[in-house]
């Protein structure tokens, strides 16, 4: 695994911020996980890493029913749904991408886009 540079981490979080804003997430001042948002399978808590992004549903039950336990990246015992990048930026970029498509995926029908939503209120 090749250590990231400081452009292509920020480059990483910063694109991630924009997946979550577009998305409609809120920041979770209460807890340790910096994000929270709702998708038909109940609440979702989000945290930015470098390379990573760590998600959590609260409703495990739910998600598993829905989700299963194969190639979803989500464990059916803690409901923890991580995406852990890969072995390089190039990778780490492409799984982020593919987290896009799964959080849209999981959105209520409900949902429409806000890719306008201001960074400012985002860490």
């Amino acid at each position: 695994m090749r250590k990231r540079t400081a452009k292509q981490t920020k480059l990483y979080r910063t694109t991630a911020l924009a997946i979550l804003r577009k998305c409609g997430a809120q920041v979770d001042e209460a807890t340790h996980r910096m994000y929270i948002l709702e998708t038909r399978l109940g609440t979702l808590r989000i945290s930015i890493w470098d390379t990573s992004i760590m998600c959590c549903f609260d409703d495990v039950a739910r998600a598993t029913a829905e989700l299963g336990t194969s190639g979803d990246f989500l464990n059916p015992h803690s409901g923890k749904w991580n995406w852990m990048g890969g072995l390089n930026h190039e990778e780490d970029m492409a799984d982020l991408e593919q987290f896009e498509r799964g959080l849209l995926a999981l959105m209520p029908e409900s949902y429409t886009p806000n890719p306008d939503l201001p960074l400012a209120d985002f860490h």
